[in-house]
């Protein structure tokens, strides 16, 4: 037997290889497919710490989560994004998904960007950019961190990596930047890591051990769990045949009766074109800010009201005050808005299952078409809180009807991938069509245990760009207690004139949201 064939079933067995799940492949596709770049999360700690106590945190939190181990074993490799594009493999139905498996080692510099050649020359710029803005994380930083690819399929690195950004010492860090390409990884992951990393530097032993390995599979093994289920054998997304008329009558607004941009259609990621070109806008309301708007809308609207939906009427109000957006055309009636969710939300009330998928791209999402006439509200605070309210049952229908599970749900069916390549039906849905609506990506406040004493997060920036997916806008919110809620907001190249636009139309935002 092939030596790497009896690699894979020892780890099949042991539980360290399995076939990919539905959704899994889902953000593989939108990889092998470039569709899509990275996401990032910046985190920046209250004490730097030292390469070995970094070195420590991470391997004592990847034995306890072994999914960041993992790699995708890609069909064809080396030659598989070519394969994937082809005819060949695109003409015909695909009855299994690639595999995942552990990698056999990992060291620091596996995961450092720091030491990598590939990204020397990126980093080098990036820390010219912190260092003279004063050792602060920016949107200059963002755009360049926004075009950095994360191998997929890579057989000796895992699909994420870390930035440690420059301190007081040369080996002591406390600001970082998570980038992963989304394959087993979303928001919630990283969150989770700098939460852990948190935990884990608080509870160093009194020797470390002097190691740059994060992992070794052959002295490790035994020390490590199995690979979590895939989240959709436990989660149901499927829906039933009774969606597919709301799900085919959505599609239909969004494709004829909606807000489209005007700018150059979508390409792929690779393409040199406009096709994914974007501007960024950072903005930070302080904790004080924070806690007079959770207060306005417990008052306006109920104290189990979350800050998403406040959110989304903000900016879609901005998005039409601006009078830059929509263009008032007899065939521009809705604004599409996808809400994203991560789902181990509903998974049962076990709280050893639940640690199982602290890690993972375990996320669905809502998606409605909104009236834009309906925001034509001025400066009615009336009709805004109305709006809020509306929004907010709407959010709480989708959770009870299961219609954050059931869009991406409706490619795992058996008698869609028994008939179509899904890779098809995905690129079909994107490549060469004008971008639509938003994405309001807010992953809430971030809490730590009160045991917590050193190293305690003090900001986080949560941030994506758009990619080769359709969206002509994104939000990504995140919030902590002392560096308040950070937004990083992009436009589409062409749904505004230039950047400057952007930036007015984010500050008519802010004032939205600050004046309520």
């Amino acid at each position: 037997m092939d030596e790497k064939l009896a690699v894979l079933q020892e780890m099949q067995e042991r539980g360290h290889a399995r076939e990919l799940g539905h959704l899994e492949n889902y953000f593989a596709i939108c990889q092998r497919q470039d569709l899509y770049t990275n996401f990032s999360m910046f985190c920046e700690l209250s004490d730097a710490c030292s390469f070995e106590e970094f070195t420590f945190a991470l391997r004592s939190i990847c034995l306890e989560n072994p999914i960041l181990l993992h790699t995708v074993i890609p069909k064809k490799w080396p030659n598989h994004l070519e394969y994937y594009a082809s005819e060949e493999y695109t003409s015909n139905p695909v009855s299994n998904h690639e595999f995942m498996r552990l990698l056999e080692n990992v060291n620091m510099s596996d995961l450092l960007m720091n030491t990598q050649d590939e990204y020397a020359e990126v980093v080098s710029k990036i820390f010219e950019i912190f260092n003279r803005n004063g050792g602060h994380y920016t949107s200059e930083i963002f755009d360049m961190t926004a075009a950095i690819r994360i191998p997929y399929g890579d057989p000796v690195k895992p699909n994420w990596r870390v930035l440690c950004f420059p301190g007081g010492s040369e080996n002591s860090w406390s600001k970082f930047l998570y980038i992963s390409n989304h394959c087993s990884s979303d928001a919630g992951s990283a969150m989770n890591l700098f939460k852990d990393i948190s935990a884990q530097l608080n509870n160093l032993p009194e020797k470390l051990p002097t190691t740059d390995t994060v992992f070794d599979y052959s002295s490790d093994y035994e020390k490590i769990g199995r690979l979590p289920i895939p989240i959709e054998q436990r989660v149901d997304y499927k829906p039933p045949l009774t969606y597919f008329p709301q799900l085919l009558g959505a599609q239909f607004l969004r494709n004829h009766l909606s807000y489209h941009s005007k700018g150059a259609v979508v390409s792929r990621i690779t393409t040199p074109d406009e096709g994914n070109r974007a501007y960024s806008r950072f903005l930070n309301f302080t904790s004080e800010q924070m806690q007079a708007i959770k207060n306005k809308i417990k008052t306006q609207v109920n104290p189990q009201c979350t800050m998403t939906p406040f959110l989304q009427t903000c900016l879609l109000v901005s998005l039409y005050k601006s009078g830059k957006i929509f263009s008032g055309s007899f065939r521009e009636w809705f604004m599409d808005m996808v809400i994203p969710m991560r789902t181990s939300q509903l998974l049962p009330d076990d709280d050893e299952v639940r640690d199982m998928y602290k890690y993972g791209a375990n996320i669905g999402g809502s998606r409605y078409n909104y009236l834009i006439s309906s925001l034509n509200i001025g400066d009615d605070k009336e009709a805004f809180w109305s709006l809020v309210k509306y929004y907010n049952d709407v959010f709480i229908k989708a959770k009870e009807n299961k219609h954050y599970l059931y869009p991406l749900g409706a490619l795992m069916l058996d008698s869609v991938r028994q008939r179509t390549n899904v890779d098809k039906i995905v690129v079909d849905d994107l490549l060469g069509l004008p971008r639509d609506g938003a994405v309001l990506s807010n992953i809430g406040f971030v809490k730590q245990a009160a045991d917590i004493k050193k190293y305690k997060i003090q900001d986080m920036v949560f941030s994506q760009t758009l990619g080769s997916l359709r969206h002509s806008f994104t939000m990504s919110a995140c919030t902590t207690a002392v560096g308040g809620m950070n937004i990083v907001a992009c436009a589409a190249h062409g749904t505004v004139s230039c950047k400057k636009d952007w930036e007015d139309l984010c500050e008519l935002f802010k004032q939205e949201v600050l004046t309520i």
